[in-house]
């Protein structure tokens, strides 16, 4: 083995530096043309370096103090030549050549910047390269991909490094030192990056994803501000490796990526160490930013931000001594841009993701689709500790209760009262707080809504439910309910006609087979005892069983008469645009026409010759077309045990005329 003094070590490096600058300043047309003005200094303003103490082979940025107008100038560092590269609006820069440790000086028209030169130290090629994949290959099998998408990535990395091992292989030996020497001297921002994830980004990123992590569980704000600040942290570093790769590609001669083999047939020779250095650390980082990627995505979609609608809908009026819904809108979000006030993790994920988007969007093919917000909404539910209402600006307004959202106000005069108030909401370790207004209605009668069962004769109708304010229903849709009022528990006459029991149409026209659910639905009856309407507010839930057994249904209608069929079981089929057709049993065509759902009492009451049929009914159709056709009834009653039959006396299978429907 042959042995140089430290001066001979130093000299054939320098030379081959020497002949690499003046290839580049040959190759690119360079040398500053005093007639070019493009070739001027950066507005001949003062350049700074962003770091004093470097390395050879480094790369070091200047930052101008104005803008940068060409691609490229010549400076010259210690008593070689360098190319000074643009890579940003006001920033130039350069690796440093192999020159004498120490203090050395760039200078660059009115610029001279002082720098201390430390010497990276010569690293053997092959057993760089040896190590980086036998690390690499031990990285990829620790991620245990775990769905289509990462297996394809980390094949993606798989593929990459033998694309990067094929470039290293075709260099030159002194090319290889050279590689060795440029990854040494830039590594740290890389290395950086995979041991900041390794460190911060070990456990889940979504609260209630059970395992390990560092951030704290006692609520939303703490655990996923934490998150955040971790994300931020490697954000930053891999924004700072992305930076790196891109500035040695574009100083290796290429201005945007470029796969490892068309890069190794582009480049020119006395770049292609440069290039082929950033191959291998941007190849080295990939399953760190896999990992990366993998705590990113699921905090990016998660609900954890208290959203700001929640105060949008509340309430104003309340109902004397009586339970009101505020009507607040409780939902958590995922993290958006302008999340930056949140707390200071979530401000500096914000401001890392930002400044790290654009290198991103350089390196999809890399890393893959740049990441973006998500627009999603989460509701939630508030308990009574959630809420805290204070401040009632109105002394003769009382606040009497307060459960969850359910408040009961008071007028302490009997009269309507104007008042204001505050509320405060704290939720998962928010706190929302608005100073809202309201008004206390005249006193509330005690009121309360029954519904009875059927009969002709409104005296014996029998109450089935009785329900208060609030309280929650089921009910088949678009039905008719026979309902009564009770004041202070005493029954008093309703309606228009003062009778003891009013029918009232209960939901709407149905328009598919799921149940329709109305946490405030109103139901006012005529009080004619005392002159005045009552309302009561249910939480509703109407049924559309009645939808599911007709729409799209088949079903058969035998006409009879004492018991005989007539012409035999006719089919008919309803379509879902509120059409039907009809067919005879041998197959031939008897017809169509169109049907719609009506509302009817909801508890069948009709007195047949030898029985009464007391039955409650999910809904009723009506078919027009049928008003003439003896064989087919016009209206249909579907009930609640999935039977069917005529309206009216029809039904009665003792009748001299029946239809039997299946």
């Amino acid at each position: 083995m042959a042995h140089f003094s430290a001066k001979s070590t130093f000299l054939l490096p320098a030379r081959l530096v020497a002949a690499l600058f003046a290839l580049l300043v040959l190759a690119g047309g360079c040398t500053k043309d005093p007639a070019d003005p493009a070739q001027d200094a950066p507005d001949d303003k003062k350049l700074t370096a962003e770091k004093s103490n470097v390395g050879t082979y480094e790369l070091v940025n200047l930052k101008a103090t104005g803008p940068v107008a060409a691609a490229r100038y010549t400076a010259t560092f210690g008593s070689l030549p360098v190319e000074l590269v643009k890579t940003g609006d006001s920033t130039l820069t350069f690796f440093v050549p192999e020159v004498s440790i120490g203090e050395q000086y760039l200078q660059f028209e009115k610029s001279k910047v002082r720098f201390v030169v430390a010497q990276t130290k010569d690293t053997d090629p092959a057993q760089l390269v040896t190590n980086l994949t036998t690390t690499l290959d031990a990285q990829l099998v620790a991620l245990n991909p775990n769905t289509p998408a990462e297996v394809a990535e980390v094949n993606a990395i798989k593929q990459q490094k033998q694309d990067v091992l094929t470039l290293f292989n075709s260099l030159t030996p002194a090319q290889k030192r050279q590689t060795a020497l440029f990854y040494e001297a830039n590594k740290g921002v890389f290395k950086a990056f995979t041991n900041n994830v390794a460190a911060t980004l070990d456990g889940p990123t979504v609260f209630r994803t059970q395992g390990q992590s560092n951030c704290p569980r006692t609520d939303f704000k703490a655990f996923y501000g934490c998150t955040a600040d971790n994300l931020a942290s490697a954000a930053g570093d891999l924004k700072n490796s992305s930076k790196k790769f891109l500035e040695m590609l574009l100083l290796g001669g290429a201005a945007a990526y470029l796969a490892p083999a068309s890069f190794g047939l582009s480049a020119a020779a006395a770049t292609l160490a440069l290039g082929t250095a950033g191959y291998l650390l941007i190849t080295e980082v990939r399953p760190a930013a896999l990992q990366f990627k993998r705590a990113l995505w699921p905090f990016l979609e998660a609900n954890w931000i208290f959203g700001k609608g929640l105060y949008l809908y509340t309430v104003s009026e309340f109902n004397n001594n009586a339970n009101t819904d505020l009507n607040l809108k409780p939902a958590f979000r995922p993290v958006a841009e302008g999340d930056g006030q949140v707390n200071a993790g979530t401000a500096r994920f914000l401001g890392a993701m930002s400044a790290l988007k654009g290198y991103w969007a350089k390196l999809t093919a890399v890393f893959g689709a740049v990441p973006s917000y998500n627009n999603s909404t989460a509701a939630t539910t508030l308990a009574a500790s959630n809420i805290t209402v204070s401040g009632i600006s109105n002394p003769n307004v009382q606040l009497v209760s307060q459960t969850g959202q359910q408040v009961k106000f008071k007028s302490l005069s009997g009269q309507p009262e104007t008042f204001s108030y505050h509320l405060k909401v704290t939720k998962e370790g928010f706190v929302e707080e608005k100073d809202l207004t309201g008004k206390v209605l005249a006193v509330a009668y005690n009121y309360k809504l029954q519904i009875g069962d059927y009969n002709p004769d409104y005296t014996l109708i029998t109450p089935q439910a009785t329900y208060d304010n609030g309280q929650s229903v089921t009910l088949p849709n678009h039905m008719t309910q026979m309902v009564r009022l009770t004041l202070d528990g005493v029954p008093v006459k309703v309606g228009q006609y003062r009778l003891d029991w009013t029918p009232v149409v209960f939901g709407s026209l149905p328009t598919s087979a799921a149940s329709v659910t109305q946490p405030t639905y109103q139901v006012t009856v005529y009080d004619a005892t005392n002159n005045r309407n009552a309302t009561i507010t249910l939480n509703a839930t109407f049924t559309n069983a009645a939808f599911a057994r007709i729409v799209g249904q088949t079903i058969t209608v035998d006409y009879r008469q004492n018991g005989t069929s007539g012409v035999g079981p006719i089919t008919i089929r309803f379509g879902t645009n509120g059409t039907y057709t009809k067919t005879y049993r041998d197959g031939t065509s008897a017809g169509s026409g169109s049907y719609s759902f009506i509302p009817t009492n909801a508890y069948m009451y009709q007195p047949c010759s030898t029985y009464t049929i007391r039955k409650l009914m999910d809904g009723c159709i009506s078919l027009p077309s049928e008003s003439s056709n003896v064989f087919i009834p016009n209206f249909m009653y579907i009930y609640t045990d999935g039977t069917m039959s005529a309206n009216s006396f029809y039904a009665c299978m003792d009748s001299y005329q029946s239809w039997v429907i299946q």
